[in-house]
Order: C-alpha cells, then structure tokens, then sequence
C-alpha cells in the first residue's frame, strides 16, 4: 500500500503543510473530530407544512412539490453550471444550488440545496433540517458501447457521473450497480484508502493518508452516504490501514510516525536524515470515534487486520528506510491478542516477529529466488518488508501470511509461536508464455518406459487422443486418451506395430503430418513411417554403413551428427506444414567441447532434403534458468505456431529443489543457417568448443539488404543531449560539479558557420548566441544546459557573460527528465535541426551515433567533448551480434521444476490458444507420471508509445511482486489471492538545504539505458527501440546472472494479474488472470481509459486490492487495480477455473486502492456491498452486488 512512497511523499509536500509528530498520547488522551467543511445555502425556503409543499426562493421563483412518503416524483434537474441547475416540478422552474454526486456536506446558514445521487435521484436539504429524496430526476439506462466476442461494454451517465460497465457474453452470475457515492472533501483533493464497515452501526470508516484522519460515514442509506465525523490523528503519526471487529464495533488503526532530524551548521538547521521511520502505533476507537486503547506496534505498520475470530490482530510492518535511505528499520510481523477486555491491553499483550532468525540465510533465500539486495549491506531482517497480512480462518488462529513485495516472497508465521517458519518465493511469469498451471500424476501405462508423445486429434466425446511408446527396443505405438473433465487417462487398447524396427533406440514421435516421424538416438536417425507403422525412410548421418540398416536408409544428413554417443543421437522430433525439426538429446560428442551447443536440423518432409542447421544454446548448471542441475539434455520438441516456433524441453536428471527442467520457445527467424557457413564452420567442434560468448564474435556475411549507416553534410546538428547525469564535463559556474545537463552542436559541413543570433531552445526557454559565435567545419559546441541567466532560478546565479573561460555556453535551461524537445534555429528564425529528447534514465544520453548520422538512439554513456559511444544502443547501430552469428533466440515458456520426476520425456501440444495445454509423460524408476502444464499465455506490451495496447511474447519475465493478499477455504484446503502489482524502491529527495539530491537507492532503469545479452537477446536491438520495449521500466539489479555487465534475463515488475495459490504444501499456483485483466481493460488494441495509455511500460494496470466474498452458493474475487481505475469481479467458485464477471469503473474515481465487502445479512439494503476506497480522488464508492 506505501508502494509509490516517492509519488505519495511528493504529493503530500505539494499539497499541504506537513504536521511533525508530537509524542505520544497518554492513555487518558483524546482526539478532537475536525470541523466540517461549510459552503453557503442557497436562499429558498421549504415549507412542508402545506400540501402539497412549496419551495420559495428569494428570487421570486417557487414551485410545489407533492410529497409521498417523503419523496417526490415527476421532477428533473438541468445540467449543473457554476453550481446552479434549475430544478422543474409540473412545469414550475426554480434556480438552486447543486452539488455533485457525493459532495454533501452539512451547511451552516440558512436556506437549500440539491444534493444529486449516484442511481439517479436527488435530496432536497435545508437549514431547517427538513429534506426529501427527489426520485429519478436523471435517466440512468445504459448504452451498449462495445459489443466483442468475449464481453459487451455499456455506459450509463448519472447525474453527471459517466459509469462503465463490461460483463462476459455467458456465464455471468452476478450483476454490479452503482448506488452511492461519497466525496471525502468535496471535489477537493483526498486520499481515501481502507475502508471498514460496522453493520450495526451502518457505518463506514475511510483512511486518509494525507490528511490523517478517519472519516466516519453512515450509510443507513447507501445511496445517500452522510458524513458523521472524522477522527483527526494528525498528532499521533499518519494512519495506513483501519480493521474492524464486527462482533463488538472495535476499529483498530495502523499508525506511522517518523520525523526529520536535523543538525547545525553555522548556527542554520539542515536536514540529516530524512523521514526517520519510528516506531508506530496501533490505536483503537469504538464506531463512534472514541479512543478505547493503543500499544506500539513496529516500524511503519502498514497492513492490520483481525483474525476472522476476532481473537487477534495481525500487523505488516514494511520498515521502509528512510527517504535517503540512512536508516533503514527492520521489517515485522506484529501479533496482539485482543481476546481479553480492551481496557486492560497493554505491551505484554504484544508479540513482535522478526526475520532474525533468516538473517544468516541470505544465499540460502537468493538461490530461491527471493530478492535481497538493499544497499549498504542490509541484513536478511532489514530488506525485507511485510506489506500486506491475511489469516487463516481457524480459531484460535494458528497461520498468517505476509507478502513482501520488493522481495517476490511470502512469509508464513506461525502465530502461536510468533515465529516465522518459511520464506517462499512467488518465483516469475515468463511473458514468452505465462502463467503455468501443473497437473501431474501417476499413471500405469500400456507399457514401461514410455518416451515419446504425440496429439493425433479429439474424439467425439471431448477426449484428447495421444500417441505414446516404450523406449528401447519395444517398437510398438500405444493409443491413450485424456479427459479434460475428469483428468485421467486412459488405454484404448489400439496398438500399431513399427515394421522393420527391431534393434532401434526410439526416443521422440509426431503423428500430426503426412507421416508418423520418430527420432532415434543409437544410429542416429530420423524416420517416417506411415500410420499403419510401414517405414518410409530412414535418414541417416552421411559416412554411416547403411548395410545393416533397413533398405530405405539414405545416408543424406550432415556428417557432423555421427559425432555423437550411442545414447546421445537424435532425441527430439516434431513436424508442421511439410516442415520437419529433430534435435539431439545432447551436444555433439568432439575433443574440448564445452556441450554449450546442441544443433537444430530442419528437414523439407517432401524431398527428404534438409534445408537448415541452427545453434540452440543449453543452459547448463550455470544458465540464467537453471536451479542447481546440469541442463545439457533435450527431451522433446513440438512445433507451437507457423512463425517459425518450436517448443524445447531442456532439463537435467536432478530430484528436488536443484532440478532443472524447462520448456523453453524457440524461434528460429534470424538465425543463421549453419548451411550458409563454409564447410570449415559446419565441421563437428568449430562452434561446440565455445562458451556462450564466444559464438557472437565468429563473422558471417551480413545481409545484402541492411541500409547503410547515412550522414547529415549539409548543416548543424544538435549531435548529443544528456539529462540526470554525473558524467558531464567539470561546470566553472557550478563549482567544477559534474552532473550538469548538456548539449553539443556538430559542424559536419565543409565551411566554418557563423552562429551570431542564432538560438538554442527546449520547450520553455530560448538562448541566443552572442555575436562572434563561430563553430569551424568538424568541430564540436559544448552547451551546459544548467538554467544560467534564467533570471529566475535560485539555484544557480546569473553571470553576465553566458559564455565561460572555455568558450562554452551557458543556457537559461534544463533537460527535462520526461522528454522534449530541443530545438535549433539560424539568425532568421528557421528550424535547423531539432531532436524530440526521449525520457532519459540516469547517466544516459541521446543522440547520434555515429555523430552527424540520421541514426539516433539512447546510449549508456554520456561523451561530453568526444565522439558519441553507441555501445548500449539502439535501432539501427551495428553490433558484434548484427554482424556475428546468430543462434536461435531462446525465450522461457514453462518451468517445469521436478514435478515430472528425473526425466519427463514426452511432450505434446493438445490445445492451442489462450490457454495452451502442453500433455507431458515421464518414466523414473518404474513410476509412469502423466500430467499436463495450462499455459495461460500473457503477452506483454512494454511501451507507452506505440499507439496502444499491443501486446507480444517478449522474454521478460514478470515478477509475481503482489500488494493486496487475502486467505479462503474450499473443500478443507486453503487458498491465498494476490494482487500482483509489483514495486521497485525509488529512495531519493532534494535536499533544500544542501541543494543536493540525496539518493538512497533508485532500481528502475529503462531497457534502452542497459546492455542485453547479444546471445541470449538476438534481436536486441529491435527490443531496445523506444516504441518497442525500449521504454520498459525495469530493476538493474535483477538478470546480469554471469556478472558481465549485460543482462542475461530481463526482470518485470509486477505480473500484471492477480493469481491464487494453493497453500496446502508450500506455495503452488492453481491460476493466474493472464492477460486478462488487460484483455478486459481495452478494446480492439486501445485502452479504455487514458490514463492507462502511459502505464503499459511501466507496470501497467497494477492489480492492488484483493477481496473475496460469499453471495448464496458461489464466491467472489474483487480486483482494485489503481492505474486502470477500474474493479474486476470474478466468480472462483471453483479455485481452479474462476470467470470473468464484471468490469466496473466511474469516471473520475481515480485510483481504487482497497475495498470492503459486505455481505447481504449485514447490508442497509439486504444485497450484497462491494465498497472501493479510490486513493487520489478521495472517493468512495458503493456498489449493489446481485446474484442473477
């Protein structure tokens, strides 16, 4: 919840005074309510003492108003202008004083006004205290917007308010209505976060953060919410998070303190630490804001919630460092057992559970994949931060889990023992694939030691038909069957003998073509039979005896695949549209190989020619995806699309935590064809004796068509721009400092030009060179671009010559850190050159390379006074991998782990989609597994500046990184729901006093400012353009796994969905979202709402809150996600197969945070409440949730 702690901290200082901590209270303290905000009436007079009743104003208008049990029909409301609307009863118009939707607050003088309400009606409210509920004075029916295959999208516009609605085309069960609104401020601006609701009271409490407080709302009428108080703790610290205790209406508050802390200089305070955390309070009040007790919590208590008994309270303490990151406390779980009287709580009562015990586990945790990585060498203790809390439902309670956001981990307490027992990391989301939902088990089949798999269709009652067979010498074809319903499989009893086969290793299978192709591993050989098990041909390494090998063998594959052991040949086969690809199971067996490469061959099925060779690199025990085992095999290999992509199954033949087995996509577009080589490259042994790196320095010919790089001759250009710097040349009027922003101006013409009058600009501001400014030909103009002679800024001093000692410029400007556009312009006012500045991460540049080219791009190194270094960058830049051979790019698609035993053999695409369904077979020591793996695939768009949504399969890989978590039971197990937001820590602030900016730790860099594994990226450097994924916000500490200095993964932040985990043994996924809570968040490749339109190379629509909810005989999960501004509703009735139900969102409400559940028993209006707390437009709003 304080995940954009920058953007908040910046909020709150723009926005309002910042109030310091006082103290604590003692226990016979209280806190004041703050007054209500008071806006004038208008002056009319209604007089209910008549009927019908009269409204007069004092204008001389008024009009009657027939009153039937307290409402009044027949009337309408014009469009609100300047507060004002003209209501109109029978034809009777009066001018009166109209609030918006929600913005209600009680008024002190005398006289009227219109309140209007989110379904449609209106209160009339005077001084007097008299009012009525004027019914249906808008038309609240919605309009169709979008209709799609997948959803139907409508509007409708009350009272002003615009509310969005999508639903599925089948199979909704629940119906979503706008009822009620409430404005914390009254069109000012809030931040309301937590809500919490009292049934008995029908009250609702709302935190706000920035202004300290908890507002106390009725909503006996939801449609109608009425501010009752708000509990000011503006003195005692800032409240994060509010929790109720239903069974006697105790609200217990989270509560943050911190401070500055300051030193003396010359007799002048200056800030040294910034934000000091301290430690927090847990303070609790009764429903009518009433101090009932407090104890210390812990460092930064964010999330609070009770047990579902009501016996306890469980507390996240994030232990945020602070801004500058000088101090950074220890996270923390804190227990309090609230089972006895409140007023005799006390510290005895409190438990603080600490990851003391982990902190001599910090390799253990890393080589999980939980991240550690603070600076200043943190403990264990201090970089992890408890964000959110969620309890299981026994009682007394006996589990808590935490999610730790920065670390992509969860932490499991025991709460009896106040201990934490287990850090289990929530591990990534490839987007080459997704998420990966597992099913295996055990099997008996037709026979033992069954290796290869192959879908040969569907029969007509939905089962999968399958091909499978014995490895060795059984040469038999087995037909099985899997039902998608039941998951078992079964033995049909078909068999199909293999002619002229005895003798023959057969390892991999693909039945989906106009031939039965088998690979096998002893010769080596590639065969096609037909369906009837008839050979057709065999081909074999050229040089290999066919003598003894049947009649149909034809000696015609590369000489270098006889390079290979008895056991080691050909392994993996697969076929699609003609085309045929096998692989070995291993590399190819030479003096000095360091088994890094395995080949690809690739067959034409019609003439038996083959047509291709490519490099696939393994990962080995050291590769970015292995866990600790050796992958040097492959198993299987299918064809995934008619893009040139296969699926491979690489793994090793370890058990337990250190196996390593996964299924990686592989595309072979722009790989070089070993054919194309000279025969000295092909030879067995040229590439297999290199390691990873070596490959892209061996030089092929680089294609005919590639442009040439093209120079600008004929007039200046603006050759370099760099912002955020700490690389620049050593500034005379800034104290030598080196962070000054710059510009430098090339001469590439052939004659010396005079720049006397003319001027250099941003989107602000313009400097003009003085007169006697002359760049000769080839020569190069330094511009500091440090605010100069602005004539406004106090921050660097006016100087009366702009030109220093150097003949370098000073201009009255800085680069803008988010982009713009730097212009030059000759003595006439004519554009020269311009260039649109991109935003710049830090010590990043953007320019030409090489200089005076048309090639622009960000580079990773700034070169003040010297030639452009393009070596990080970009478009159209050569490179050792644009010029050197490419192997096939390699993406992540499944890991596998061990739960398919020592050796999953064989593996087969059964469904294809949205959700691809890979079916897998593996025989370990006499104990067949089958299982099948749900790819629910998740593309990934990475740029906000490629003109929408459009998504692709990059090889990022998102990290689970989940904010909100909530606890549920079905069928006796338990279950967490995440929100999987993600977060990167950005500590930094400026330092008034010193004017520097103290940075305690920045991660996020974008893609194009780092460097990209030539061999694991191919295509790096169309990745790194700017409206590809160039603009991707990642963490730079996350991926360089050989410590290079490039990365060899590329981490997201955040997986952009939400996903629910078994937590029965461990952490298990049993579904993930996918794509889509994007997919229902835009249309036809554009984003439904605007905001989201600069959010996709960041962490796009950030999943938050999460919360479940029972309405009859189904259950419900409620999805806040802040940068969509919308709530998603899913019915997980079923844990393993949720449905898409409702995408809900009101225009306007911006940032929906958290939310509340009511259920119908404890609701005003007997249905079901689904209350969202929106953090920046301080709303909340109130929703009736139908079961249909």
């Amino acid at each position: 919840m304080r995940g954009d702690n920058m953007y908040r901290t910046i909020l709150i200082a723009l926005l309002m005074i910042s109030i310091s901590w006082a103290g604590c209270l003692s226990d016979n303290s209280t806190l004041e309510s703050s007054s209500e905000i008071e806006y004038p009436r208008e002056n009319c007079n209604l007089d209910l003492s008549t009927s019908p009743a009269s409204l007069t104003c004092s204008d001389g208008s008024s009009l009657f108003l027939t009153i039937t049990s307290g409402e009044v029909t027949g009337c309408t409301i014009s469009t609100v202008v300047d507060s004002t609307s003209d209501l109109t009863c029978d034809q009777n118009t009066v001018s009166i004083r109209t609030l918006p939707v929600g913005e209600r607050l009680r008024f002190a003088n005398d006289g009227c006004i219109i309140g209007l309400l989110a379904q449609g009606d209106a209160i009339l409210e005077c001084s007097t205290g008299d009012k009525v509920r004027l019914n249906g004075v808008a038309d609240c029916s919605r309009q169709v917007t979008i209709e799609r295959i997948d959803a139907v999208f409508s509007s409708s516009t009350c009272n002003g308010v615009r509310v969005n609605y999508g639903i599925p085309t089948q199979g909704q069960t629940l119906q979503a209505e706008l009822i009620g609104m409430y404005d914390h401020d009254a069109g000012t601006f809030g931040t309301l976060e937590i809500p919490a609701y009292d049934p008995v009271t029908e009250r609702l409490f709302l935190v706000n953060v920035l202004e300290k407080s908890v507002d106390i709302v009725s909503v006996a009428d939801p449609t109608d919410p009425v501010l009752v108080d708000r509990v000011d703790l503006s003195r005692i610290g800032e409240p994060n998070s509010i929790d109720i205790r239903t069974s006697d209406g105790i609200l217990a508050i989270a509560v943050h303190r911190e401070r500055d802390v300051y030193d003396q200089y010359d007799g002048i305070e200056y800030v040294v630490i910034k934000d000091e955390p301290l430690q927090g309070l847990i303070y609790f009040i009764d429903t009518q804001g009433n101090k009932v007790a407090d104890v210390l919590g812990s460092y930064q208590p964010d999330a609070i919630t009770f047990s579902p008994d009501g016996s306890h309270i469980l507390v996240a303490n994030e232990g945020e460092p602070s801004q500058d990151y000088k101090i950074d406390p220890e996270g923390s779980v804190t227990i309090i057992d609230v089972s006895g009287p409140l007023s005799e709580l006390s510290q005895d009562h409190v438990t603080h559970v600490s990851f003391n015990d982990w902190d001599d586990d910090e390799e253990l945790l890393k080589s999980r994949g939980i991240r550690i990585f603070g600076p200043n060498n943190p403990t264990v203790s201090q970089d992890l931060e408890p964000e959110y809390i969620t309890v299981s439902s026994d009682s007394p309670p006996s589990t808590a889990w935490a999610v730790m956001q920065e670390a992509n981990a969860v932490a499991v307490i025991d709460i009896a023992q106040g201990k934490v027992t287990d850090i289990l990391p929530l591990g990534f989301k490839p987007h080459s694939g997704g998420a990966s939902l597992h099913s295996p088990q055990t099997w008996t089949p037709p026979s033992t030691g069954l290796s290869g798999l192959t879908s040969i269709g569907i029969d007509s009652n939905g089962n999968h038909r399958m091909l499978t067979h014995a490895d060795g010498d059984d040469a038999k074809l087995y037909e099985v069957f899997w039902d998608p319903v039941t998951k078992e499989i079964t033995d049909t009893g078909v068999e199909i003998d293999l002619q002229d086969s005895d003798g023959l290793d057969l390892e991999d299978i693909d039945a989906s073509g106009q031939y039965i192709w088998m690979s096998d591993e002893s010769i080596p050989a590639l065969i096609a039979y037909h369906h009837n098990g008839t050979m057709v041909r065999m081909l074999v390494p050229e040089g290999t005896d066919t003598s003894n090998l049947p009649t149909v063998a034809s000696a015609t594959l590369p000489g270098a695949f006889s390079e290979i052991e008895s056991n080691k040949g050909f392994e993996a086969i697969t076929q699609s549209n003609g085309t045929v690809y096998a692989m070995t199971q291993s590399s190819l067996s030479v003096t000095g190989s360091t088994e890094r490469w395995i080949r690809i061959i690739e067959l034409n099925e019609t003439n038996m020619s083959v047509t291709g060779v490519y490099l696939y690199p393994v990962e080995l025990s050291d590769g970015v995806y292995s866990h600790g085992g050796k992958m040097d095999k492959v198993s299987a290999l299918e064809v995934l699309n008619d893009d040139h992509e296969l699926l491979v199954l690489e793994r090793d033949s370890e058990t337990g935590s250190s196996a390593s087995k996964w299924i990686f996509r592989v595309n072979l577009e722009g790989a070089t064809n070993l054919l194309n080589l000279p025969p000295l490259q092909q030879a067995p042994g040229f590439f297999e004796s290199m390691d990873i790196n070596d490959v892209s320095d061996v030089e092929v010919d680089v294609p005919d068509d590639e442009s040439p790089i093209s120079y600008i001759t004929s007039r200046l250009v603006i050759n370099e721009v760099t912002g955020k710097t700490t690389t620049s040349k050593p500034n005379p009027y800034d104290d030598g400092s080196t962070d000054s922003d710059f510009i430098e101006i090339l001469n590439p013409t052939s004659t010396t030009v005079d720049l006397s009058g003319w001027t250099i600009s941003d989107d602000s501001y313009s400097y003009t060179f003085p007169t006697g400014t002359f760049l000769s030909s080839g020569q190069m103009l330094f511009v500091y671009a440090d605010d100069t002679n602005d004539g406004v800024s106090e921050d660097s001093p006016d100087y009366i010559n702009p030109v220093d000692l150097d003949g370098d410029h000073h201009v009255p400007f800085k680069i803008s850190s988010g982009g713009e556009m730097i212009s030059l312009k000759d003595a006439s006012g004519s554009s020269v050159d311009q260039l649109n500045v991109p935003a710049l991460s830090q010590d990043t540049t953007y320019g030409r390379y090489p200089d005076g080219s048309t090639t622009l791009m960000i580079m990773g190194v700034s070169s003040p006074d010297s030639p452009n270094i393009g070596e990080s960058e970009s478009t159209s830049s050569t490179s050792a991998a644009s010029v050197g051979l490419r192997p096939v790019q390699k993406m992540p698609f499944v890991d596998l782990g061990a739960r398919y035993g020592e050796k999953p053999e064989g593996m087969t695409i059964i469904q294809k989609g949205e959700d691809t369904v890979i079916a897998l077979v593996s025989d370990d020591s006499g104990s067949t597994i089958f299982g099948t793996v749900v790819v629910r695939m998740h593309p990934l768009d990475g740029s906000d500046t490629d003109g929408g949504y459009n998504p692709l399969p990059w090889p990022v890989m998102g990290m689970y990184m989940p904010d909100g978590v909530t606890h549920f039971t079905h069928e006796g197990e338990s279950y967490l729901i995440t929100g999987n937001e993600g977060d990167m820590r950005d500590w930094a602030y400026f330092n008034s006093s010193s004017g520097l900016m103290e940075i305690g730790m920045i991660e996020e860099k974008r893609l194009a400012a780092l460097s990209l594994d030539p061999i694991r990226f191919p295509n790096h450097e169309e990745m790194k353009e700017l409206n590809v994924l160039g603009r991707l916000n990642v963490p730079d500490n996350c991926g360089d796994v050989d410590n290079d200095g490039d990365l060899d993964m590329i981490c997201g932040v955040g997986a952009r969905s939400f996903a629910i985990w078994s937590v029965e043994d461990g952490l298990e996924l049993v579904w993930d979202s996918g794509e889509e809570l994007s997919k229902f968040s835009t249309d036809n490749g554009r984003h439904l709402v605007d905001e989201m339109n600069s959010r996709d190379d960041n962490k796009g629509i950030e999943p938050e809150g999460v919360k479940t909810g029972e309405i009859g005989d189904r259950r419900y999960a409620f999805i806040s996600m802040e940068r969509s501004f919308g709530v998603m509703v899913y019915d997980i009735t079923d844990p393993s197969s949720p449905s898409f139900q409702q995408w809900l969102q009101v225009e306007g409400a911006s940032n929906p945070e958290d939310m509340e559940f009511v259920k119908p028993q404890d609701s005003p209006t007997g249905k079901a409440l689904l209350i969202v707390a929106n953090e920046d437009s301080g709303t909340a709003d109130i929703w009736e949730l139908t079961n249909l």
